[in-house]
């Protein structure tokens, strides 16, 4: 089983996420000078299928530990 708690409490893997949620939605400099424009770039991501799978498969890449087999992390 994934071990959430310990992922949510490592910084690295927020900061991690949070530049993979710039990065898929297509966020940059300007869009974050308005909290409209950031809604708007959020609301287009989201409808947009293409976008929608590239984050869901580069969530699914960053979550899973490339250690162990399967979706599970070690036993300690």
């Amino acid at each position: 089983m994934i071990d959430w708690k310990a992922r949510c409490k490592n910084p690295y893997f927020i900061i991690s996420l949070v530049a993979l949620f710039f990065t898929c939605v297509q966020i940059d400099a300007t869009t974050l000078t308005s909290w409209v424009l950031l809604k708007n770039a959020i609301v287009t991501a989201f409808g947009n299928p293409y976008l929608l799978g590239c984050f869901i498969v580069a969530f699914i890449g960053q979550v899973i530990d490339p250690s162990t087999p399967g979706l599970a992390d070690k036993k300690l």
